[in-house]
């Protein structure tokens, strides 16, 4: 089976499910697109059809990480929770190839976001660090990164 296939096959089971946002092959790499929220500076006040770059590769792998990426920004948009802040890209801000040459104030600025958006995730859940390792790897990353300043 070909990878517009397989997309095709991803959007089905999205467009099944109502996610309200579909995967989207741009030459070799994947994007999510749907009605989203305006991006932060934009004059536009009403949600419009919007392009999230992945910068995922179309393979097997990327279409599955695209298929769970899309049914996370659909839930956020469903509980008015979609923020523009991780997707976007500029010289200030992060890209896959991870954190390298950002300022250590940055760095942790991101690492807290992560840690905090986890942390919603399990719905003010009691967490014990050492049951959660993603959780406890993050807080020794933000730890590092302010005895680091």
């Amino acid at each position: 089976m070909d990878i517009e296939q397989q997309v095709a096959q991803a959007n089905g089971r999205l467009k099944q499910a109502k996610i309200g946002i579909v995967i989207w092959k741009r030459g070799d790499k994947l994007s999510l697109r749907g009605m989203l929220p305006p991006k932060p500076g934009s004059p536009k006040t009403t949600s419009s059809q919007q392009t999230i770059a992945l910068d995922i590769y179309a393979n097997p792998a990327g279409i599955k990480r695209a298929e769970a990426e899309a049914r996370k920004v659909g839930g956020q948009l469903a509980c008015k929770e979609f923020s523009w802040d991780i997707y976007l890209k500029n010289p200030a801000e992060p890209t896959a190839k991870g954190l390298n040459g950002l300022k250590n104030s940055r760095k942790i600025t991101l690492l807290d976001a992560c840690l905090l958006q986890k942390v919603k995730q399990l719905g003010g859940q009691s967490i014990g660090l050492s049951s959660i390792p993603y959780l406890k790897m993050s807080l020794y990353r933000v730890i590092y990164f302010y005895s680091q300043l």
